[in-house]
């Protein structure tokens, strides 16, 4: 989790001290390293309320994660491996990020993003599921390598 990304210029401008990032640039490349991020933080189950709260996008959705209870359980390691923009207009983005897991399976994530309240946030479904599930990949291919990975 320590190494998700903050280039200067995109973000994230803000790192707490328990280690929530936010404050993106409103930028194709600050909505693709919100999306890193937020991938990283999904691995860390003690941030769970803090990201629904601060980086989910405001609707039903975010208002029923807000309700569930939190989860106790263990993160499972990740790490992004690739990505590829599949859309962005300036008030919405479409990230897709590959990503492998610490048991050595790839998957990749397609997330949902809006500039809203001067941040990126993700979308989830009115039930306040995310918009894309993860998928499980074979390999790489067509997907921009991260510097790194």
């Amino acid at each position: 989790f320590r190494s998700a990304p903050k280039p200067e210029a995109s973000g994230p401008g803000l790192i707490e001290q328990d280690g929530y990032r936010h404050c993106y640039a409103h930028t194709p490349e600050g909505a693709l390293l919100a999306g890193a991020n937020f991938l990283a933080m999904s691995s860390k189950p003690d941030l769970a309320k803090r990201v629904a709260d601060g980086s989910v996008a405001p609707g039903p959705g975010r208002d029923r994660a807000l309700a569930a209870p939190s989860s106790s359980g263990g993160g499972t390691r990740i790490q992004t491996m690739g990505f590829r923009v599949l859309s962005y207009t300036g008030d919405k983005a479409s990230i897709d990020l590959a990503f492998r897991t610490s048991n050595g399976a790839y998957a990749a994530i397609v997330w949902e993003l809006v500039w809203s309240g001067g941040d990126w946030k993700f979308r989830l479904t009115d039930s306040g599921e995310l918009v894309n599930q993860p998928v499980q990949l074979r390999d790489l291919g067509g997907y921009l390598p991260w510097s790194g990975a």
